[in-house]
């Protein structure tokens, strides 16, 4: 059907209006303030992702189904994988500060030594897996993000309690999304690329890539935030 195009597209926009609905309800002050540091966040880590994301394309890694898309392409990537890596961070974002609402802050006692300790286990991984390009990179990304954060302590994500009360709702919000581009099908993973391991129909690297993006966007998120405290 000629609608099929327009299935993804649809979705993007749900994803970047579920804050704004949400809001209706839950009324999370500073809604617009989020979506403002969202933007100055995005215009770093939106660079960087949009360039990670167009790499690992014209590798292969991933392709996806023409029958979803509306053929307007950003570069080499199609308008709805740039909006879905637009819409998915603000989104995540304020769950975050819905969270932060609704759950009195805590910081977590931490050595930051132990960043370190995870890093070395991600590097580790990324030789591990080498001969599987996509897997490789996204653990050595989690390795440099975990030696980057050992540098922060006040504004260390991480140390954080409602970061963990956010992460495992994101991964019950991520597995309902993935599991509908995995069925529909939308996107297509190289198997020269991954492993293979999957739980359920979702590739388990998946899982580090989301806990990657979004983890990398709170922690510049919250530097901007703080920037303005």
């Amino acid at each position: 059907m000629e609608t099929q195009k327009y299935y993804f597209l649809l979705l993007n926009i749900l994803i970047f209006l579920a804050p704004f609905l949400a809001n209706l309800y839950f009324k999370v002050p500073g809604l617009k303030r989020t979506l403002l540091n969202f933007v100055k966040t995005y215009s770093v880590m939106g660079i960087i992702l949009t360039l990670f994301v167009s790499l690992i394309v014209s590798r292969g890694d991933w392709s996806f189904n023409i029958k979803y898309l509306t053929g307007i392409n950003i570069g080499n990537l199609p308008l709805e994988v740039v909006l879905f890596f637009f819409a998915v961070p603000f989104a995540s974002i304020a769950l975050y500060e819905l969270v932060n609402t609704k759950f009195k802050e805590k910081r977590i006692l931490l050595d930051t030594t132990i960043f370190y300790l995870f890093a070395f286990t991600y590097f580790a991984l990324s030789i591990v897996f080498s001969s599987y390009t996509y897997t490789s990179n996204i653990f050595l990304l989690l390795g440099v993000l975990s030696v980057a954060v050992s540098y922060f302590r006040k504004n260390n994500i991480f140390l954080s309690k409602n970061f963990y009360v956010f992460s495992l709702i994101s991964v019950i919000a991520f597995i309902v999304v993935a599991v509908i581009l995995a069925g529909t099908p939308f996107v297509a993973f190289s198997p020269t690329s991954y492993t293979g391991f999957k739980i359920g129909p979702i590739p388990f690297e998946e899982f580090f890539t989301s806990f990657l993006v979004l983890s990398s966007f709170l922690t510049v998120y919250n530097l901007f935030k703080k920037r303005e405290a």
